[in-house]
């Protein structure tokens, strides 16, 4: 059996889009940092402290969990995918989203196992194979950090960091994963490797 492990938001469901409609873009700027997202007050120039953040996305998330749309080809590649490989959604939101979160995945006609997780994957990552014990292991995320995490904790698994939106940039090309532009390429690429 081979196991594909999939984040959620920026890879199978958009975030940063209801992210930017909330926060006014000329008071408030996003920034991925480490694990966590940081948010810059404009007026001041200042970066709020992370438990502020947290808060303000978190405020954001409860409205919108329920209703998230789907990146583009994510629950047709994922639906083809799963038809020999079992899925595994990996996910940083709070513990008290999960449910939400499970319920638009399975509304969107993905109802894989969705497991929680905070701060690194790598720990995670390991302990699901350990759990399922997969013959072959593809991981598909957005954040350049948790794939690097992943790898130090995992080295053995296939690593693509999903460039799906404007909202996560393309990187010079490396060896320690693959990077795809469209679930298409995603797809192409698990299947053959």
């Amino acid at each position: 059996m081979n196991l594909v492990i999939c984040d959620v938001d920026e890879v199978v469901l958009q975030y940063f889009t209801y992210l930017k409609k909330q926060l006014n873009p000329a008071q408030f700027a996003l920034e991925p940092d480490g694990f966590d997202l940081k948010i810059k007050d404009l007026n001041t120039g200042q970066w709020l402290e992370q438990e502020k953040s947290d808060q303000i996305s978190d405020e954001i998330l409860l409205k919108v969990v329920s209703t998230q749309e789907a990146i583009s080809g994510a629950i047709r590649c994922l639906t083809q995918l799963s038809e020999n490989y079992e899925i595994v959604f990996l996910t940083n939101v709070r513990e008290e989203f999960l449910e939400l979160r499970k319920d638009c995945l399975k509304r969107h006609g993905l109802p894989f196992c969705v497991v929680e997780n905070v701060g690194g994957k790598g720990h995670s990552v390991s302990r699901i194979i350990q759990d399922i014990r997969p013959e072959r292991v593809s991981v598909i995320d957005d954040s350049i950090r948790q794939l690097i995490n992943i790898r130090k904790h995992v080295p053995d698994v296939d690593l693509v960091r999903a460039v799906l939106t404007t909202e996560t940039q393309s990187t010079a090309e490396n060896d320690q994963f693959h990077e795809a532009s469209t679930w298409d390429q995603i797809l192409n690429w698990i299947e053959r490797a």
